[in-house]
């Protein structure tokens, strides 16, 4: 009875975690509306999914299982399907982290890169099925090894797209021209880095005792909380509207507010009046010209104008006419 009220008492603390996470990175995102922070908003999502599905569920169901006195086998091959179900959730997750770590740098990750990744993947997923289904099938004795040890092999991948993602990250990130979000960059991947091999150093602790499974649910669902709170502390000195720049933005007000422009897109306005190229905008806000571009084409589309003269004209005439 302890055990169990030890297990809702973690799970309950993990669950908790994950939903915070999710509604800090989703605050973030509607904040500033970054592209990296919308990639960050899904890996959060597909984390907590896999989380409460492949790991609390397996537990729960393996309890379950266990406490109606169903045979061992049975409950092994039960427990192990379970999260082999969940699997795509996962993986992901995973390929959204690569994702970020490319958009936070101002890269784009490649379509080969992406059908590589899942179609490696989907190989990899079917052949696990269908070993473990044609194994016990059969009977084998060595179902129950090669069940056992298939975790090994995703850990091992799973630590493969963290390399490509540290990567981005570390050698990329230090060709940032700007030196503060250079900095945030680093520190950034610090915490993930220390958050990825605690989670994977519990998950081969996990089966040494419950406080140990317990650690790794609350450290799966939690681990990615210190850096989300990093990266929301630094967006809000970096890119909020603080008290200074109020006064200047009033004149504009009704232009913002008549055509429904976005803080990024206002942003991206600024940019234009002070008479900076697509290139040049891009660097500065560390986002891809062609999201500058994008942007622009629904700020030419909202305010009917036809190039950067027209918009600068009419926005200066906004303003004086706000005097």
């Amino acid at each position: 009875m302890l055990h169990e009220l030890y297990f809702i008492i973690f799970a309950f603390i993990s669950i908790s975690a994950g939903v915070w996470a999710i509604l800090l990175t989703d605050r973030m995102n509607k904040t500033y509306r970054l592209n990296y922070l919308s990639t960050y908003l899904y890996h959060q999502l597909l984390i907590f999914f896999f989380g409460l599905y492949g790991l609390i569920g397996m537990a729960i169901v393996r309890w379950i299982l266990q406490e109606t006195g169903t045979a061992t086998t049975t409950t092994h091959t039960i427990t192990n399907i379970i999260p082999y179900l969940g699997i795509p959730f996962i993986i992901t997750a995973w390929y959204l982290f690569i994702k970020l770590s490319f958009e936070i740098v101002n890269r784009s990750i490649s379509n080969t890169l992406t059908i590589l990744y899942f179609g490696f993947m989907l190989l990899l997923i079917l052949g696990y099925g269908y070993l473990i289904i044609h194994l016990f099938r059969e009977k084998s004795e060595n179902a129950q090894w090669v069940s056992d040890h298939a975790k090994f092999v995703f850990i091992a991948i799973e630590i493969i797209t963290l390399c490509i993602a540290f990567y981005y990250l570390y050698i990329k990130g230090l060709k940032i021209k700007q030196m503060s979000f250079r900095k945030a960059i680093m520190v950034f991947a610090h915490i993930n880095l220390a958050a990825s091999t605690l989670r994977v150093a519990l998950f081969f602790l996990a089966e040494e005792g419950p406080i140990y499974a317990g650690a790794y649910i609350f450290v799966f669902f939690a681990a990615d909380l210190p850096a989300i709170l990093f990266l929301g502390n630094y967006l809000n000195n970096n890119y909020l509207i603080t008290s200074e720049k109020t006064e200047k933005l009033m004149p504009y007000t009704s232009f913002i507010k008549d055509y429904k422009i976005s803080k990024r897109e206002w942003e991206i306005i600024e940019k234009i009046c002070e008479g900076m190229s697509n290139m040049q905008i891009s660097e500065s806000l560390f986002i891809s010209l062609q999201t500058v571009k994008d942007h622009c084409y629904r700020v030419y589309k909202k305010t009917g104008v036809k190039n950067r003269v027209q918009l600068v004209n009419l926005i200066n005439n906004r303003a004086e006419l706000s005097k």
